[in-house]
């Protein structure tokens, strides 16, 4: 069965702004696509979901990435939702403090992998509404953990897998590089369901958090597997 443990969620696109040195190291990297984005809320408040599905033309894919020694990619195939294991991801994050195009929000996001651990950390930023019904979310990610549940030490895909242990550099904190959705609608005023939504992150120890400016036009080129 899959595990749905989640806080609240979003759709974004780019991180320019957190601030200064750019020698810091990105030790872990995500991204999925076809999430099913889900608002519910009205007049500038609610809660937007991205999670990962199996449902018609929405087939989730994805990758998580550790990039120092141990290092390997844990690899979901499209799909991967409706596979007998516990392989998931959920991003949440609410709107509220609504003005003209913009809002807040804050919320929170857990990747599984297939045997039930996961990675979790905290979200916030600014939501921006675009032209032609494209959102996106300018986020901060703080306090990921790895939780190794199983024991087994990996974070494993349905290919590939990583060492899970990342104590030197925990907690992480970085971005959301890309999370962005085309809803049709104007979102903030209207619900919706079942619509594709985009998100990618990358992490770097907490000392170098400040270091991941600039990242937008990676997430932009970096589509999915």
């Amino acid at each position: 069965m899959k595990s749905i443990a989640v806080i609240s969620s979003i759709a974004l696109f780019t991180v320019a702004g957190i601030a200064s040195s750019a020698s810091a190291e990105v030790v872990l990297s995500f991204g999925y696509t076809d999430l099913d984005g889900d608002f519910v809320g009205a007049a500038g408040m609610g809660t937007f979901t991205a999670a990962a599905t199996a449902n018609g033309a929405l087939q989730s894919s994805g990758d998580v990435t550790r990039l120092i020694p141990g290092n390997g990619t844990s690899t979901f195939a499209a799909g991967f939702f409706a596979l007998p294991d516990f392989s998931d991801a959920v991003f949440n994050i609410s709107v509220f403090n609504r003005v003209g195009s913009r809002a807040q929000g804050t919320g929170a996001f857990v990747l599984t992998d297939t045997t039930g651990d996961t990675i979790t950390g905290i979200i916030d930023g600014i939501w921006i509404r675009g032209s032609q019904g494209r959102t996106y979310f300018n986020g901060n990610l703080s306090g990921v953990v790895t939780n190794n549940l199983t024991g087994d030490g990996l974070f494993n895909g349905q290919a590939g897998a990583f060492d899970l242990d990342f104590t030197r550099q925990s907690p992480m904190n970085g971005a959301i590089v890309q999370l962005f959705i085309r809803t049709g609608v104007g979102f903030f005023d209207t619900s919706f369901s079942d619509v594709t939504t985009q998100v990618a992150g990358e992490l770097v120890p907490t000392p170098g958090a400040m270091g991941l400016l600039g990242l937008a036009g990676l997430a932009l080129t970096r589509r999915r597997r």
